[in-house]
């Protein structure tokens, strides 16, 4: 799956949004996997959430590299343009992030009553 989207991405401007696609689905589907899917086989809340999780997650950290060869050198004016911009994403994944792990934290772990009730 990774060759294919490498040789997705080296071709023309049309196909990089497909190779973009490709990427969210296999990012998507990593959350079939996991302990959502577990708790409750086929489509759930808790499933979806992790889905967004992965995704957010996928989308914030794998911009980081890019963003950084992209301003390392760019003059200031664009950089700060480009900075501003993915800042907003960023922003908006980390919400998405803290937002479904808290959810996955409460189904998971039972609720209030679990997480502060144990020993």
């Amino acid at each position: 799956m990774f060759a294919a989207l490498v040789l997705l991405a080296a071709w023309p401007q049309r196909w990089r949004f497909a190779a973009v696609g490709l990427t969210g689905l296999a990012l998507a589907l990593q959350a079939g996997h996991s302990h959502a899917f577990a708790m409750e086989h086929g489509p759930s809340l808790l499933l979806y959430a992790e889905g967004l999780h992965v995704l957010a997650g996928g989308a914030w950290l794998g911009g980081l590299l890019p963003l950084l060869i992209l301003v390392r050198d760019a003059p200031s004016k664009p950089a700060a343009e480009t900075l501003r911009r993915f800042s907003k994403l960023a922003t908006l994944c980390v919400i998405a992030i803290a937002g479904t792990a808290c959810f996955q934290g409460w189904v998971l772990g039972g609720g209030v009553a679990r997480l502060i009730g144990t020993a």
